[in-house]
């Protein structure tokens, strides 16, 4: 793809900051972007918590 750059993957979780039209970084969009990815994050640590307490059960 020409409006792409080299490396980057053509599908991004959670849109990435490639969320513009044809691979141009989106302005203003940063504070969103961050909010997302705390709760990723959060979401994350979650799963990771619960995924134990249920090994730890059943271990």
């Amino acid at each position: 793809m020409r409006g792409r750059p080299r490396g980057v993957p053509r599908f991004f979780l959670l849109g990435g900051n490639f969320g513009g039209p044809r691979g141009v970084p989106s302005e203003g969009s940063r504070r969103k972007d961050a909010a997302m990815a705390d709760l990723m994050h959060a979401a994350g640590l979650f799963a990771a918590v619960y995924l134990a307490l249920i090994l730890i059960r059943f271990a």
